[in-house]
């Protein structure tokens, strides 16, 4: 009975488009991406707007927005302690967008009418250690003429500055002090 033997020799070459750096957690092959969200398409003067930047990528390190046309940070709607015809006198000047405000990664603000354009251009520029990334997001703010629910004064009474009541119901503090 004859036997055979067979050697088999294996030879690995490694072949360097075969590796793939980002299943060793290698940072730098990274790329960062954003998008804003947050806000509707169309907007109104007196909306509030909260926009986020959701970046996917390496960690983001610095955040630069930019707003196109006027914008407010805050604004006093309290009018306790007023009389009947000075109600208007006793409130405070709006609070007005800091530079900080633009530099984090979220952006919280109240649109204002522009008399030259309703179209408005919100934008984001993220920093990362890999780069930058950017995102730019268009908005229309205009009055609406054929709703009367949709005017600034709707959005400063019922929607801004809300307060949640202790029955689950949601209020606003101009509602609330004009009940009181």
């Amino acid at each position: 009975m004859l036997i055979r033997w067979y050697v088999i020799v294996l030879v690995l070459i490694p072949i360097p488009f075969l590796t793939f750096p980002a299943a060793y957690g290698q940072p730098n092959s990274l790329k960062c991406t954003v998008h804003i969200e947050g806000g509707s398409t169309t907007m109104y003067p007196g909306e509030y707007a909260h926009l986020i930047a959701n970046v996917s990528g390496p960690r983001a390190q610095n955040y630069t927005w930019h707003v196109q046309g006027p914008i407010i940070k805050d604004y006093d709607d309290n009018v306790y302690n007023s009389t009947y015809l000075t109600a208007s006198l006793n409130l405070d000047p709006s609070t007005n967008m800091s530079q900080n405000d633009f530099k984090k990664s979220d952006l919280s603000f109240y649109w204002q009418p522009n008399k030259t354009s309703t179209d408005r251009i919100v934008s984001v520029e993220v920093k990362t250690p890999n780069g930058n990334c950017t995102d730019s997001r268009g908005y229309t703010v205009a009055k609406n003429n054929n709703s009367t629910d949709l005017q600034a004064e709707d959005f400063y009474v019922e929607r801004n500055h809300p307060i949640n009541l202790t029955d689950g119901r949601t209020t606003t503090r101009v509602l609330q002090q004009h009940q009181q």
